[in-house]
């Protein structure tokens, strides 16, 4: 059964900025495209050896409002032999904010590049993210050598402190 399948985007989506598009595919013979609306036709690039292709839309070109996300899966002689589709908004502005608190260990303190890359991915759904890189946490009980879970929400209740409110509405 030929298909192909838009992963990480739900119908109904609120997109905004360069939106990560990820679609799998029932054969890897198949070579994937996408285009909004009945726009230009955009080839998807194959990961490795897998079923899965991504790309990234500049939904920044698009006018603010609805559009439809179509991916097609075609084989080697052009044909579509399976398509899919959803539905989204395009925005100008977010709509959620998201505060992150971040405790580590020491010398696992998370590097700005994956922190960069967490906020590009969140902002194309529209969601703000703010991280707040806090404290050197420490093991309760070093001499057994792992985190427990009494020790983990033992470090929970000591070094949560900044933001009691993860989720907020704009």
């Amino acid at each position: 059964i030929d298909s192909v399948d838009i992963r990480n985007i739900p119908n109904a989506s609120t997109l905004m900025s360069l939106v990560p598009i990820i679609a799998n595919s029932s054969n890897t013979l198949y070579k994937l495209y996408y285009k909004i609306d009945s726009g230009t036709l955009r080839a998807m690039t194959r990961i490795g050896s897998t079923f899965y292709y991504r790309a990234t839309w500049n939904s920044t070109a698009s006018t603010v409002g609805w559009h439809i996300l179509n991916v097609y899966a075609k084989n080697s002689l052009g044909t579509t032999v399976a398509s899919t589709h959803v539905h989204v908004y395009v925005t100008r502005t977010y709509r959620y904010a998201l505060y992150y608190e971040i405790d580590y260990m020491s010398g696992h303190s998370p590097p700005a590049s994956v922190r960069a890359y967490m906020q590009n991915y969140w902002k194309a759904f529209a969601i703000q993210v703010t991280f707040k890189v806090d404290d050197v946490v420490t093991d309760p009980t070093p001499s057994d050598g792992k985190i427990t879970d009494t020790d983990f929400w033992k470090i929970e209740k000591q070094y949560n402190d900044v933001w009691h409110l993860s989720l907020i509405h704009i």
